[in-house]
Order: C-alpha cells, then structure tokens, then sequence
C-alpha cells in the first residue's frame, strides 16, 4: 500500500489521493485554496501553521487511515473538494469522476474559510 509521509507535496497527495482531503480540511488545514500547497511538503505546511510533531504525525496517520478505509484507491472527487465523486447530474451519469458541480471547490473554500479559527 502507498503510504503518505510527511515529505509528499500536499498537492501531489491531494492529485493522486483526492479523498484525503476531508482529513487535511478536517485538521485544520485548507490547501484546498493555498498556493502553497503547489510546493509545501506536509512537514512545512502544518509546521506554517504551528503544528508541532506530534500533530503533524497524526495528520499523516489519520491521512493514511482514510487511504486504508478506501482500499488506497485513487477515487473520490477529482477536485478533491471531499464530494463523493459521483455525478450530480443525472444526464451526466456515466461521468462518475466528479460532482461536476463549478462551485464545489468554491463552497468548500468559502465554508472553510468561515470556519476559520481567528488568528491572534
């Protein structure tokens, strides 16, 4: 099985592992809208926004957990917004890849950005 590490490019995990990103977004973490995830390794990311090593080893283990749960399948939604990757167009139905949705990433960008803990 593929194991995530604190070395692996957020962006490369959220290509190639779409259904992790629950877990990053569920951590705190909103790569989804960062630029720096083009190029920040988990390590830097959660380490940019205080997380200390222990944190930052849970985040890879819940990240693993989630690929074990979904038998390391490189499925869900080809954003990787979290969707189920199922079409929500019924005309579109043979295109299970993504929700299709335009505003799927935009919504879950907006929510966590309102979600967001204040900054002090």
């Amino acid at each position: 099985m593929t194991k995530i590490t604190k070395d692996m490019i957020f962006a490369e995990i959220l290509e190639k592992y779409p259904q992790v990103g629950e877990v990053i977004m569920n951590a705190g973490l909103h790569c989804l809208g960062c630029s720096g995830a083009a190029s920040e390794t988990v390590e830097q990311g959660c380490k940019m926004h205080g997380f200390d090593d222990e944190k930052i080893a849970k985040l890879v283990e819940d990240m693993n957990k989630k690929l074990e749960e979904t038998g390391d399948k490189e499925e869900g939604c080809c954003c990787g917004c979290g969707c189920s990757g199922e079409s929500k167009d019924e005309e579109e139905s043979d295109d299970s890849e993504c929700c299709k949705d335009e505003d799927c990433c935009e919504e879950d960008k907006k929510e966590a950005e309102d979600n967001k803990p204040e900054e002090e």
